[in-house]
């Protein structure tokens, strides 16, 4: 993913949607958006941001050790702005900080460590990750800042993508709260 910049270089900006993802709508306008200067446009992680406020103290110990402390981003969606990413790092650093880096996530924690604070947030209807109730998720998310939580709350009933990297798995269940988006 983070190659690409480098090796297309006449693109500006891509797409990059996980595989988990579940597109209900019309997404030219995420394509459109104008980002500025930010490195990349995504939303906020819910549940790692809930563990780094108080959940889980060992995913907070980690997060911090690479750098984050508060803000964390999903890898779900992303809208890589490549023209800014050429022009913040070398892909020789992007390389290197793969390389040198102990990353449990590599793509989501290569991500959070160069935007840094240079992103644009995202509303989470183009990258909401469902909770089960009384799951991990569902108590870590009870953590995060309320604009965070409200923003989730809207996203849940007008969502364009559902990413499905939390715990839970419409096509594994039928009986999922969300196993209609499915």
């Amino acid at each position: 993913l983070f190659s690409f910049p480098y090796l297309y270089t006449n693109i500006r900006k891509a797409l990059y949607l996980d595989y988990r993802c579940v597109v209900r709508g019309d997404i030219a306008d995420l394509f459109a958006l104008d980002t500025g200067d930010a490195l990349a446009a995504v939303a906020h992680d819910r549940f790692k941001e809930g563990c780094i406020l108080g959940y889980a103290s060992r995913v907070r110990r980690y997060y911090e050790s690479i750098g984050l402390k508060s803000e964390v981003y999903s890898d779900g969606v992303v809208l890589l702005n490549f023209a800014v990413l050429r022009g913040c790092y070398t892909q020789s650093e992007v390389l290197n900080t793969i390389r040198t880096s102990k990353f449990l996530h590599p793509v989501s924690d290569l991500l959070n460590v160069l935007c840094g604070k240079n992103a644009f947030i995202l509303s989470q209807k183009w990258c909401f990750v469902p909770d089960e109730a009384d799951s991990d998720l569902s108590f870590a998310t009870a953590l995060v800042p309320e604009t965070v939580a409200a923003d989730a709350a809207r996203a849940e009933k007008d969502a364009l993508i559902y990413c499905f990297s939390g715990g839970e798995k419409p096509w594994r269940n039928v009986g999922s709260a969300h196993a209609n988006v499915f």
